[in-house]
This record gives C-alpha cells, sequence and structure tokens, in this order.
C-alpha cells in the first residue's frame, strides 16, 4: 500500500509571516492554499518577495 504524503499547506486566514516562515523552515518555494478541503490558491517565495518590494520601494 502506498502512503499518501503529508503535503504542507496553509489557509487563507494565516499570516503572510507565517506561510514565509514555513516556506523556509520547510525548504519549499511554494505553498498550496486551502479552505473545505480544496486548493483555492497558492503562495510562492517569488509572490512574497515582490510584496516585500512592493511594500518597502517608496522609503
Amino acid at each position: 500500500m502506498t502512503r499518501m504524503p503529508n503535503i504542507l499547506t496553509i489557509t487563507p486566514t494565516d499570516s503572510t509571516l507565517f506561510a514565509a516562515q514555513k516556506l523556509v523552515i520547510h525548504q519549499i518555494d511554494s505553498l498550496p492554499v486551502v479552505e473545505d478541503k480544496k486548493a483555492i490558491g497558492k503562495v510562492s517565495k517569488t509572490r512574497l518577495v515582490q510584496l516585500f518590494v512592493d511594500t518597502f520601494k517608496n522609503e
């Protein structure tokens, strides 16, 4: 019997910091966003860096 892998996910209510920490700790590039057992999106390192750049580009 094949075991299902433990897929790391986040929910829509998880913070951006929590998502970033999970990516770094587990050395992965993206996380699916899951709600009611359905994938509704994805958070990636690229999108987090873009958010950082957009937030601080005028400082």
